[in-house]
């Protein structure tokens, strides 16, 4: 079930705020050391449901893109037509499929810590191919219909 329109600026706001915490976090080097509750954690040892400090901060930013994507995504528009549900769906199905080739392309091609950075970025790349998709083409091109 859809979110009411006005979650989407929340997310817009999660987002940008996730963005200006990245370029914080790549550029100064923030580090934000907190306890935290682990059920499972892997470093020089394996820790299970355990509590040790660690640099939170990349954890915040990736949770604050996560939200602010889906509460873009999951948003209503601010006018809902059948047609506009219609393409939300097949942008959906389109950004999973090129997704998923990406993910394909990464497992045969990429391969060590690179993966891992793969991974991390698969959390929100669904997301952003399916905002390019929706907003760039699909609405574009019913506009200029």
């Amino acid at each position: 079930m859809p979110l009411s329109y006005h979650w989407k600026w929340v997310g817009v706001i999660l987002v940008a705020v996730a963005l200006a915490l990245t370029i914080v976090f790549m550029k100064f080097d923030f580090q934000l050391n907190l306890p935290v509750f682990a059920i499972s954690a892997y470093f020089m040892e394996h820790k299970l449901f355990k509590t040790f400090h660690t640099n939170v901060s990349d954890e915040i930013i990736m949770a604050l893109y996560l939200i602010g994507f889906a509460l873009i995504v999951f948003s209503r528009e601010k006018v809902e037509t059948q047609e506009l549900n219609i393409l939300k769906y097949k942008s959906f199905i389109k950004a999973a499929f090129i997704n998923t080739i990406f993910l394909i392309f990464s497992i045969l091609f990429i391969y060590g810590g690179s993966f891992i950075a793969v991974l991390v970025a698969n959390f929100i790349s669904q997301f952003i191919i399916y905002l390019f998709i929706f907003y760039i083409i699909e609405k574009n091109k019913t506009l200029d219909c």
